[in-house]
């Protein structure tokens, strides 16, 4: 029978030898976790002996983090701005990056409406509105989200890159090469998806880019026959007027999506105020992706050319100065709590301050 350290050293071998970087902080959670321990109360206890029931959860814990899984599905808990988190497969894990958020929050409304309603939308895990909710006791938070997924009739060639062009540029449906699966295949794979989200909260959306090579009327009949299978929601990909709008709406009665509102010469496509009357409730947004790219694209190339940081330390990407203190830009520049904390046992537990390394032996 092994100790809990003895436990936790194998552990941490197995992992550092299969190259997962947080070796360390890995291998005492999943022990923590096998053992219904905290990562404190382990560490204190770490000379007492384990058991064979908690020895096998650890391997089994330890099997699913080298197949891939993330530690924090595998505990059920993470740490965002010092609050344990409840975390599961079906939220993305809270990243230290993110709690920048709550330090703007806070910067924007102490002194200054210390009671704000504040609306968490797309709420995950919660972690934002919890640590505001901590942070800020008089705030009136509401979390809103919802989970769902796209069901696609796609081939693996999806990427508005290999028809955007075109499809901008004035082509007609029928004159873009862009196929598709079949129907049978599309609604298959419908099917699969409805019954695998079933009893469950999770909202199916079928998708089709069938109207670019097929035709719009294609991609009504795919979307009529999904939600005659049980699919919530539909999206046809390449919707761009009013008419278009109209015609889709009445054929499908159901919840739609519409996909991006493009523009020409600086107008937008459709008004969603119109198309919301008509059934379309939510909207894609893909901004983040090309503001990434030419922002990094920018700031890489002056770096490069003037083998400095000028750019990037004296560029404000159009804001004002007072919008960059408030804003995200501002935040990173200040103190905010760390995820992990070194000193955090140190303080407490008497078993680190024993036996260093050029110290005297305690008698």
């Amino acid at each position: 029978m092994k100790t809990y350290n003895e436990l936790y050293l194998s552990t941490r071998n197995i992992l550092r030898q299969r190259g997962v970087e947080g070796y360390n902080l890995e291998a005492r959670l999943l022990v923590a976790q096998a053992a219904g321990k905290s990562t404190a109360d382990l560490l204190r206890d770490m000379n007492l002996y384990t058991t064979d029931a908690v020895e096998q959860k650890v391997l089994d814990y330890t099997a699913r983090r080298l197949r891939g899984e993330p530690v924090a599905y595998i505990t059920g808990l993470w740490e965002f701005y010092g609050l344990p988190m409840i975390v599961t497969p079906d939220v993305l894990i809270p990243r230290m990056d993110t709690e920048v958020l709550v330090d703007t929050a806070k910067a924007i409304l102490t002194g200054r409406k210390m009671d704000a309603r504040i609306l968490d939308l797309c709420c995950a895990s919660g972690c934002i509105a919890c640590a505001i909710g901590h942070e800020m006791p008089a705030t009136r938070l509401v979390a809103a989200g919802a989970s769902a997924f796209t069901l696609d009739d796609t081939t693996g060639y999806r990427g508005y890159n290999r028809w955007g062009g075109k499809f901008r540029g004035g082509a007609a449906d029928g004159e873009i090469v862009h196929p598709v699966v079949s129907r049978k295949i599309f609604l298959a794979k419908t099917k699969a998806g409805l019954d695998a989200c079933a009893g469950s909260d999770c909202m199916a959306i079928a998708r089709t880019e069938s109207k670019l090579q097929y035709g719009l009327d294609e991609a009504i009949e795919r979307c009529l026959l999904a939600e005659e299978l049980g699919a919530e929601m539909t999206l046809i990909i390449g919707l761009m007027n009013m008419d278009e709008a109209k015609k889709v709406a009445d054929a499908i009665p159901g919840w739609k999506m519409w996909p991006d509102v493009g523009s020409k010469n600086g107008v937008p496509d459709v008004q969603l105020d119109d198309i919301e009357k008509l059934g379309f409730n939510f909207v894609t947004c893909h901004i983040l992706e090309k503001a990434a790219m030419w922002g990094m694209i920018d700031f890489g190339k002056h770096a490069c050319q003037e083998k400095s940081l000028v750019y990037h330390d004296t560029h404000t990407m159009g804001m004002k100065k007072e919008d960059v203190e408030q804003g995200i830009v501002g935040m990173q520049a200040k103190n905010r709590k760390r995820m992990w904390k070194p000193d955090k046992y140190t303080l407490k537990e008497p078993y680190f301050w024993k036996d260093l390394p050029g110290e005297p032996k305690e008698e």
